[in-house]
């Protein structure tokens, strides 16, 4: 069985900047799975923190997500994100129990 290339991806907006992330995010569950390399994605937000998403990402291969994150660097989007932020994104990636 291949192991999957799962991510977890947490931002926190800046008070000021949590509708721009909302609508980033609304791109991202849209746009992202339409990429090479990626099946899913699920947006979540923290019911008691409103700055608060979460991004969990299923890819095929961990190849083809730091393919994805090159080309975010590359064009500038990732820094714009990151200038939404109350602080750095937080990044796991993530694996099945029975894998370990």
């Amino acid at each position: 069985m291949t192991q999957r290339h799962i991510v977890s991806v947490t931002f926190t907006a800046k008070p000021d900047q949590i509708a721009d992330v909302l609508t980033a995010m609304q791109s991202v569950q849209r746009d992202l799975p339409k990429g090479d390399g990626c099946d899913a994605v699920r947006v979540m937000r923290a019911h008691d923190r409103p700055a608060v998403f979460m991004l969990l990402e299923d890819w095929r291969r961990a190849a083809q997500h730091a393919s994805h994150i090159g080309g975010l660097v590359a064009s500038g989007a990732w820094a714009a994100l990151e200038a939404m932020m109350d602080k750095a994104p937080d990044t796991d990636v993530l694996g099945d129990l029975a894998a370990a």
